[in-house]
């Protein structure tokens, strides 16, 4: 009996010989050992026979005679060949009836009989020679398409072959033949590479040219000429060594049940197919290639195209893109159809020729089990690392109780819900397209509605992913404890705070900022970074005083510190110096009453002047200020220099009129 099952797709050949010492399995024309076949059920018993009036039930389990069927526990595949006889047949017949040397006749039982009862049960004719043709280890196929050396080795690989070059001449001169046959063609001329010397060939690595001729009715021929130069051919060839499985993917749901997702390359009378395990086939004819139903007439699906080479990679199939492949579940298949490691994908290097491993890079998904869930609230809180970095502070406004703030807010985690498909290590993902939830962040104390004026979000991966391959696209899946997400948004913010200037123009002013994550979630405590710029070209030093964290607020403070340099120069020092001009005004000339008040008048306009200055450029408070108090000071002490010029002229006066001796007070050394 010859089977064929999923995910094998290759006939098999099975059977069981029982006789009075026991039983003996063969597989594929070799005996198995005993041990390493699990027998189930009772052991076998050979000489009780078997009772008449049975039925024989093949590729369904059943848990009492006749009843107790389960779809779930059918067999999946073909059944061919079936064949019970009433002798033990020996080791040269099973062998041979393996490699379909021989049919041995005389059997009791066959799929011929008339009597089978057959159940969800597809039957088609089988020739017997197909079973082992299908098995053979090295096949070639034969395409009419002109290419070059380096367009051939992809061609080949891309169906799980390569260019021949071996010592093959026979083998590749009954393949043309078969192909000449039925393609009715009288000269194939077909360029191949070799690797040894047997065809007088001085170098190696050089080419050969077959010229093959067929004659029908006589005698065919080949000559081979030996080539430094791959001048292409009518034709290319590829040496399959091995059976290759084909993967169909992005079927839609209303067919898969009707035609099959894996299939093997034929060759077949000169002419190619791929056949599925049980229900359908892809055929070339004509100008396309077309997938095709046992059970229904008509093509589901066509490919365009003039080429009997297969319709490997993403092509578009009437209204839908399908995906042929030979690549296993650890691979990427390129829209030509090779193959690349699936670990390359998206490693910003370009694996595939036509690029197609680097495309489609920063896709964010929801896995099927929370594609629902995927834009609501988690059900329990997040912990959300922070990375805060105040860009610049351009304005600072205590007229108005006003800063304005660029502040860099990046929020990272971790949302087990969230699965990321084709990310580099590091991908960049607009906010547009990332559409699954995240944490928002509200400012306090800032203008309501304030909104970020941009954000990205920065995907990390952290480990290798592992690849889905059941649509087209063969995604590489990240899982969550894989990859973390980073939200970064840029707010342009204006923050209100009491700027309390009692001290002025030495106070230090403390502001506290608070970021608020909403839907509950927390912060995480231990991952919180700060950073701020340098900020000593504004009016105010700012730096960090402290930050605390509870569950949800994160806060900060800001310590604004006055830089008073400029006032120093421009306020204090000119008071000084005012006061000091005031005070050399006592060293005048005791007769010079008028030079002495200008002086300490002007002094007096200097101080007043500035004192209206320095005013004006603060906002109006109910509290003095330091500022305030050096200006009445000051202010002060001009009028008591005034005033003591002026009591001094009027006690001179009184004192001439008197004919009293003036009071003369001596500023200076003394007269010897």
């Amino acid at each position: 009996m010859h089977i064929r099952k999923n995910p094998l797709l290759r006939w098999t050949h099975l059977c069981l010989a029982a006789s009075d010492s026991g039983f003996q399995l063969y597989l594929d024309g070799v005996a198995v050992p005993n041990h390493l076949v699990a027998a189930r059920g009772k052991k076998w018993k050979a000489k009780q026979g078997l009772e008449g009036g049975g039925t024989l039930v093949l590729g369904q389990d059943q848990d009492t005679p006749g009843d107790g069927f389960s779809a779930s526990d059918s067999f999946s595949g073909l059944i061919a060949d079936l064949q019970v006889f009433n002798k033990v047949l020996t080791q040269d017949d099973i062998t041979a009836a393996a490699h379909c040397r021989k049919a041995i006749p005389n059997a009791l039982i066959t799929f011929l009989n008339n009597d089978w009862i057959f159940n969800n049960v597809t039957r088609r004719s089988v020739n017997r020679e197909e079973f082992c043709r299908n098995n053979q280890e090295q096949f070639f196929l034969v395409f009419h398409q002109t290419v070059n050396l380096e367009t051939h080795r992809q061609l080949c690989s891309a169906i799980g072959g390569h260019v021949p070059h071996e010592n093959s001449t026979r083998e590749i001169f009954m393949s043309l033949m078969e192909y000449a046959m039925n393609w009715y063609a009288n000269f194939i001329k077909l360029h191949t590479r070799i690797i040894s010397t047997n065809f007088n060939c001085e170098q190696l690595g050089m080419f050969t040219t077959f010229a093959f001729l067929w004659r029908p009715g006589e005698n065919s021929s080949y000559s081979i000429d030996c080539k430094l130069d791959y001048a292409g051919g009518n034709y290319f060839m590829c040496d399959i060594r091995r059976e290759t499985v084909y993967r169909l993917n992005g079927l839609p749901e209303n067919i898969q049940d009707q035609v099959d997702s894996h299939y093997l390359l034929y060759r077949n009378h000169g002419h190619h197919l791929l056949r599925g395990i049980s229900k359908s086939y892809i055929q070339h004819s004509g100008d396309r290639w077309c997938l095709y139903a046992i059970q229904k007439e008509g093509p589901f699906y066509c490919y365009l195209s003039n080429s009997d080479y297969p319709p490997v990679g993403r092509r578009q199939w009437n209204a839908s893109k399908l995906l042929l492949t030979i690549c296993d579940r650890s691979q990427f298949t390129c829209d030509s159809g090779n193959c690349v490691e699936i670990n390359k994908r998206c490693d910003m290097h370009a694996d595939c020729e036509d690029k197609s491993d680097e495309s489609e890079c920063s896709v964010v998904k929801a896995n099927h089990r929370n594609v629902k869930s995927m834009a609501s609230i988690p059900l329990s809180p997040l912990l959300v690392a922070g990375n805060i970095k105040i860009s610049s502070i351009p304005e600072i406004d205590i007229s108005r109780s006003v800063f304005a703030m660029r502040l860099l807010v990046g929020l990272t985690w971790e949302d087990e819900r969230l699965y990321l498909y084709n990310v580099r290590e590091l991908s960049v993902i607009k906010k547009e397209h990332f559409w699954a939830w995240h944490p928002h962040v509200q400012p306090v104390p800032a203008k309501m509605g304030e909104t970020p004026k941009s954000t990205v979000f920065i995907v990390r991966r952290k480990c290798p992913g592992q690849p889905t391959l059941c649509s087209i696209t063969e995604e590489n899946e990240f899982s969550p404890n894989c990859s973390e997400v980073t939200m970064e948004s840029d707010y342009q913010v204006d923050w209100y705070c009491n700027f309390d200037l009692r001290n002025f123009p030495f106070e230090t002013v403390l502001c506290n900022i608070t970021l608020y994550l909403t839907s509950y979630q927390l912060w995480d405590k231990d991952n919180i970074a700060f950073n701020m710029p340098q900020t000593d070209n504004l009016q105010y030093c700012v730096s960090l005083k402290g930050m605390a964290v509870n569950d949800s607020q994160l806060t900060f403070t800001l310590a604004f510190k006055r830089q008073f340099g400029g006032y120093l120069v421009t306020t204090f020092i000119p008071i000084a110096v005012v006061s000091f001009l005031a005070a050399l005004s006592f060293l005048f000339d005791p007769e010079d009453f008028t030079n002495r008040v200008m002086v300490t008048l002007s002094c007096f306009i200097v101080v007043a002047s500035l004192f209206s200055q320095v005013s004006a450029s603060l906002p109006p408070t109910s509290y003095v200020k330091l500022v305030d108090i050096v200006f009445l000071a000051t202010i002060f002490l001009l009028s008591v220099v005034f005033a003591s010029h002026v009591t001094f002229a009027l006690r001179r006066r009184s004192g001439d009129k008197g004919g009293k001796k003036p009071f003369v007070v001596q500023v200076g050394p003394r007269k010897m």
